[in-house]
């Protein structure tokens, strides 16, 4: 199979994408499009936050120094994420409003800092209680 020329492959992309321009790779022999390399390593620490409750949270809050992220509801075994730099040493703050309506605020010695970078899962469990998985690299 012949490769196409990398330009007919992005102008048809602009045409069929209907003006919007996305850049593909053509095809090798095979007529498999070879694998997309990884991306550069991304400043800061990827926060998930999962629903392990068993049941629904709303007004799901992640606070840290520097800033917060939000979501209204999160569906259990859902979960929702943010690339954050904090703008100092930091904490975690994750509040939310359980299924029964109580609201829970709970705060995690995660130890984040300004030059962090990796991910960190943060897990809720049944009665309010967080688990942590913490992927990220060594800081110095």
């Amino acid at each position: 199979m012949k490769s196409v020329p990398f330009i007919v492959v992005f102008l048809l992309g602009v045409v069929v994408g209907g003006g919007g321009v996305f850049l593909t790779r053509p095809a090798d022999d095979a007529g498999t499009a070879p694998a997309p390399s990884a991306p550069a390593s991304l400043p800061g620490v990827l926060v998930s936050v999962r629903n392990d409750t068993g049941g629904p949270l709303k007004n799901v809050e992640v606070h840290y120094t520097g800033g917060s992220f939000y979501t209204d509801t999160l569906s259990p075994a859902e979960r929702f994420s943010k690339r954050i730099s904090p703008t100092g040493e930091s904490a975690l703050e994750v509040a939310f409003s359980d299924q029964s309506g109580s609201e829970v605020c709970v705060e995690v010695d995660s130890g984040l800092r300004p030059d962090g970078a990796g991910s960190l899962l943060v897990s809720i469990q049944p009665e309010g209680k967080l688990e942590i998985k913490d992927e990220r690299k060594a800081q110095q």
